[in-house]
């Protein structure tokens, strides 16, 4: 149902919002809406991806190979997109197997299982008051649901989704997988 992803898409922003208390992600005294300074690179790291099985091997040493600058709620759409790097663009489409932690957002009818999570980078994101920056975290979709485990890298293919995703004006990420 639409409403109930969007909810859950929210939940998740406002938890990780949340988990900043106000910060700016990766910026240190930042303001939203800048710029990297002169010099600076945001280019992910050189070396093409492993392939395992037809999919890239993706982990977020490269996803979050670049500062992200500005909060979820003060963040545009064109701030976003200028701040990802065109070698990360690349992968929207793409088959993709990352491995991280995960974050159930929403459970399936039985409650047993979970239909969307975050997979984040470091299991210390959020949960112990590190605020993670919006390149850090994967909003994975998994239509027929997956046993929650917590605590423990795991690794998910699928096709990853490169972009600026908003819901109610707040920034609710810039990954997402459709799990298989």
């Amino acid at each position: 149902m639409k409403f109930d992803r969007h909810y859950s898409l929210v939940v998740a922003a406002l938890f990780i919002a949340w988990c900043g208390a106000g910060r700016v992600f990766g910026a240190g005294e930042a303001t939203a809406g800048a710029t990297p300074a002169v010099g600076a690179t945001t280019t992910a790291p050189a070396g093409a991806p492993e392939m395992v099985d037809g999919y890239l091997k993706v982990g977020f040493d490269r996803l979050g190979s670049f500062p992200f600058v500005g909060d979820c709620s003060t963040v545009s759409a064109a701030d976003t997109e200028a701040q990802i790097p065109a070698a990360i663009k690349k992968l929207n489409g793409q088959k993709v197997i990352v491995t991280g932690f995960m974050l159930p957002v929403k459970m399936g009818g039985n409650n047993e299982l979970t239909t969307e999570f975050l997979l984040l980078k470091s299991q210390l994101l959020c949960c112990y008051g590190i605020a993670p920056q919006a390149n850090e975290w994967i909003l994975v979709e998994m239509p027929k649901g997956v046993k929650p485990l917590m605590d423990v890298p795991i690794s998910f293919r699928g096709t990853m989704h490169v972009g600026a995703m908003f819901e109610n004006g707040y920034l609710t990420g810039i990954y997402s997988v459709d799990g298989e």
